[in-house]
């Protein structure tokens, strides 16, 4: 009696984990991001992880990122943008 049970919550863990882990494994790898400004045209500058541009253009814009850099591991962007005749803005940007 004891082993049938141990051997149905077993059963039921590991379903759980396979229906979990399938989800992230089959998504999307990309998507689109827009950046709007008002004013139009400020300067943006989108970074990855290890400090390499992926974008670098003007408001607005849809730019498709990354979303992955491994199994069940997410993508860092940073995005600075730069205003017309305003302070820069800073942001992290995490996609999973």
């Amino acid at each position: 009696m004891l082993r049938n049970n141990i051997k149905k919550i077993l059963s039921i863990a590991v379903s759980v984990f396979i229906f979990i882990g399938c989800a992230s494994i089959v998504s999307k790898s990309q998507y689109p991001i827009s950046f709007r400004s008002n004013p139009t045209h400020a300067k943006i500058i989108i970074r990855d992880e290890a400090g390499i541009t992926v974008h670098e253009g003007e408001t607005p814009a849809t730019v498709t990122l990354n979303t992955k850099r491994g199994y069940f591991k997410g993508k860092d962007y940073t995005v600075w943008i730069f205003p017309i005749k305003v302070d820069t803005v800073k942001s992290k940007l995490l996609i999973l």
